[in-house]
């Protein structure tokens, strides 16, 4: 048996002290390097280097001099890459690096090099073995040219931004698996051919070049966001008529535009949600976009030379954001009231006379109410059991005609019969019963599948999903109801925005069957676990709103979700990630999930 006194030698409390103020920045870097063979992953960014530090390539060193910082991950001291873990990520930006040591070629397991905000003037070949290399970031350098070796690598993220580049070599087509190329603010002047031959490509930003033509890009099938703001384009393309059908956002800002597609060229853009055309030199917008595009929603044509509002932008029924700032428009037609579902319409520096102050929705009611009502069919007194306040006829207006949109909002309707709508000499595509007493969806509601594009029935008390298909239903609004789940049958193939906020839902389906699925809002309710797979066969969802619930929580494979441009996870019980990481926002959060996800 130990003594007592042996026995307190032996598990004797440790000393918890500072490490020796001897330590410098050297040793601070070899214990980084020693702990990134277990991790894979080195960053030493922000530290003033010249040079990558020798101890990356010496193996000696670490055997010969021991540092103690107290570091929580135990150190690997004497091992060898190899007889460890290969390095994986290595981030050496935010340095003066003048050149890139073309040892680095020898971790062939890096899949991600970031060297960005440096002053390296070239590359080395060596780069080219990097057979793994998936990200490459060289941003903010002084590189005019690539090595030849880069054009095979499998990489699929390329960031040039803030560089020297006059142009593109002809090899930047042979990348086969690239999705993602960033050279804004560069010196191009024009684009090779061989641009085209990126067919996975989803995101090209050529912001701050010198481009006055695009050229062709309609081998570009997949491309969801194009950036070609400030450049001196006074046209897109060279064909009179393009298509880039999964085109989601794009962004002309400071150009050169007279309008946006000169006349007898059509330009389609059927996904076109985003649209920034501001600070051009147009006078008229035209329809060669405007009418290819009719799903857009946020259209920014402010500081232009427009002298009259662009009807085309009547036909946008999906708008939800109009900016027509500083042009010298003098009058707005009242059927631009009609688009109900403008939330910010931005008009201020424009000759515009007897337009009122206040927020857009009383704008759009005061054009609205300079429509002149005409007779309309009556929706007879089908709403509800005799004697209930609900019943009593109904008559659209000529402005709820015009749109096809019947609103029986706020009426404390319990009910509605299929014979409600039958005396209609049009079909409703928008159906709005938000604030009334349903306890589940109205089968009228089902006679309308083919035509109905909008259902909302926010603030009801209904308990359960729709029940049967509404092929063509877009919009679904169901937010402040009694929902205890979601279904997992694929009755809504076209469904693009789904509001289940404040809710009953305690957890989700394995997988959302809503293929066109943008926007899920399901905040406040009562789920407490999510699957990343519940939206990985997503691929069109941008807005997830999953606040105020009880997560516990979130897997890191969340962040592969990286078309998402709004994620808000506020208001739950998980930990991590931090306060502070979700403060900075969707792309911080997302890199942060991926970072973490096991290699």
């Amino acid at each position: 048996m130990l003594s007592s006194k042996s026995s307190r030698a032996r598990f004797k409390r440790p000393e918890f002290r500072s490490a020796p103020a001897s330590v410098g920045p050297e040793q601070v870097i070899r214990k980084l390097v020693a702990q990134s063979r277990t991790s894979g992953r080195l960053n030493l960014s922000n530290r003033s280097l010249t040079a990558i530090p020798n101890a990356l390539w010496d193996d000696v060193a670490e055997s010969t001099q021991k540092v103690d910082l107290s570091f929580d991950r135990r150190e690997a001291a004497d091992a060898y890459w190899w007889e460890v873990v290969d390095l994986t990520r290595l981030t050496i930006a935010d340095n003066m690096l003048e050149d890139l040591d073309p040892r680095v070629g020898m971790f062939e397991g890096l899949t991600v090099l970031d060297i960005h905000n440096n002053v390296i003037s070239r590359l080395p070949e060596e780069i080219g073995a990097l057979i793994s290399l998936s990200i490459l970031n060289v941003s903010g350098n002084t590189l005019t040219s690539l090595p030849a070796g880069v054009f095979a690598l499998p990489i699929i993220e390329l960031n040039l931004a803030n560089n020297k580049f006059s142009e593109l070599p002809v090899s930047i087509g042979d990348f086969k698996r690239l999705k993602t190329l960033n050279v804004s603010n560069n010196k191009l002047i024009s684009l090779p051919t061989s641009l085209n031959q990126l067919t996975t490509l989803t995101t090209l930003n050529l912001s701050g070049n010198e481009l006055e033509l695009l050229g062709d890009f309609s081998s570009l099938l997949h491309l969801s966001d194009l950036e070609v703001a400030d450049n001196r384009l006074a046209r897109l393309f060279t064909a009179a008529e393009n298509s880039l059908k999964l085109l989601q956002r794009l962004d002309l800002r400071r150009n050169q535009l007279t309008s946006l597609a000169p006349e007898g060229e059509t330009i389609k853009f059927p996904a076109l949600r985003e649209l920034y055309v501001s600070q051009n030199t147009i006078t008229k917008l035209g329809d060669g976009i405007l009418a290819e595009s009719p799903h857009l929603q946020i259209l920014d044509v402010g500081y232009n030379k427009l002298t009259e509002f662009p009807m085309e932008i009547l036909g946008l029924k999906e708008l939800k954001r109009l900016d027509i700032t500083n042009n010298s428009i003098g009058k707005l037609p009242p059927e631009l009231g009609l688009l109900e579902g403008i939330d910010a319409f931005l008009f201020t520096g424009n000759p515009l006379r007897g337009m009122p102050l206040g927020s857009t929705s009383k704008i759009l009611r005061t054009l609205r109410d300079k429509i002149a009502d005409a007779p309309s069919p009556t929706i007879q007194s089908h709403l509800s059991p005799p004697g209930s306040p609900g019943r009593r006829p109904i008559t659209p207006s000529t402005q709820e005609a015009a749109s096809r949109t019947v609103d029986l909002s706020q009426r404390s309707l319990a009910q509605l019969d299929s014979s409600c709508f039958s005396e209609l000499s049009w079909t409703p595509s928008t159906l709005v019963l938000h604030h009334n007493a349903f306890t589940r969806i109205p089968e009228a509601v089902y006679d309308l599948a083919y035509g109905l594009t909008t259902l909302v029935l926010n603030h009801n008390q209904v308990t359960e999903f729709p029940v049967k298909s509404l092929p063509n239903l877009q919009i679904l609004n169901l937010a402040s109801n009694f929902l205890a789940s979601l279904p997992s049958s694929p009755d809504f193939p076209a469904l693009r925005e789904l509001n289940v906020n404040h809710n009953r839902i305690a957890s989700l389906p394995p997988r959302l069957p809503f293929p066109q699925l943008e926007t899920f809002l399901a905040s406040a309710n009562a789920i407490d676990r999510i699957d990343p797979n519940t939206f990985r066969n997503l691929q069109h969802l941008y807005v997830l709103e999953l606040a105020d619930n009880n997560i516990a929580h979130i897997p890191p494979e969340l962040g592969l979700c990286t078309r998402l441009r709004i994620l808000t996870l506020g208001g739950n019980s998980f930990r991590v990630p931090r306060r502070q990481i979700l403060d900075k926002g969707t792309d911080a959060v997302l890199t942060y999930l991926r970072d973490r996800i096991p290699t």
